[in-house]
């Protein structure tokens, strides 16, 4: 039987390494990744795409099990279903979001070229910035986020 692939799968059955054999395949069964207690299993077909494949298969009871692909990056296979990561995706929020307000520091310093009134309206929009995350608790996406609109100079 050729051996085209080794997937490494953790205990909920989620491949998490991928890789082509050498000349030398290592056999199947338990295997220690680290502190990570992993199983390493053969695959004895043909995979053209891996990264739709490791995203629609998992591993149970000796067997390849199929699912359907994950709506994002900000879901986590747990107990045999895709779960929604609001950590994971509220991380991503708030580093454009730190983004944002790093891009418009310089209208709040002292000797900023802004009028009162408009070092004012930088004021606003940053704490918009701020709010966007409590804002938008109900986002599972990126581009559901709302933004506030960024003032003028």
């Amino acid at each position: 039987m050729t051996v085209y692939s080794i997937a490494m799968v953790d205990s909920d059955g989620e491949i998490f390494h991928f890789y082509h054999p050498s000349a030398t395949v290592d056999p199947e069964g338990a295997y220690k990744v680290g502190e990570t207690d992993a199983t390493r299993i053969h695959i004895t077909e043909e995979v053209s795409d891996v990264s739709l494949w490791m995203r629609t298969h998992y591993w149970k009871n000796v067997a390849w099990v199929t699912r359907e692909d994950k709506d994002s990056t900000y879901y986590t296979w747990t107990n045999e279903a895709w779960i929604f990561d609001s950590d994971k995706f509220m991380g991503e929020v708030r580093v454009l979001r730190n983004n944002k307000l790093m891009e418009s520091d310089w209208t709040q310093i002292p000797d900023s070229p802004l009028t009162d009134a408009k070092k004012a309206e930088w004021t606003e929009y940053r704490q918009a910035l701020r709010d966007v995350p409590s804002n938008n608790s109900g986002s599972t996406e990126v581009d559901q986020v709302i933004w506030p609109t960024q003032p003028t100079t």
